[in-house]
């Protein structure tokens, strides 16, 4: 009777190392491979699903952006510098 719950016991104690052995792989050093692997299956099936679906239809009318206003914004630029430079005249500070 020893001998046999002895040699039930080592199988046990194998096959613990064995599950052991094949956990330290996942959670280990492969674990970084193995997430790598998930995420670039899941973004090939996703982008698949995308590309069956086609293009996405666009509603309401196509809108333009309005028109910039360079020259006003020049102008606007122009009248402060005078009004600076009238400014410092009136107090004397410059000459023209």
């Amino acid at each position: 009777m020893l001998p046999e719950l002895t040699s039930k016991y080592l199988n046990l104690l194998a096959k613990n190392a064995e599950v052991e052995g094949v956990i330290q792989n996942v959670l280990g050093r492969n674990q970084a491979y193995t997430q790598q692997g998930i995420q670039r299956v899941y973004q090939l099936k996703q982008a698949q699903a995308r590309e069956a679906l086609g293009i996405r239809p666009e509603y309401g009318a196509p809108v333009m952006m309005p028109p910039s206003n360079r020259l006003g914004g020049a102008l606007q630029i122009a009248s402060q510098i005078v009004g600076i430079g009238s400014g410092l005249e009136g107090m004397g500070l410059i000459e023209f």
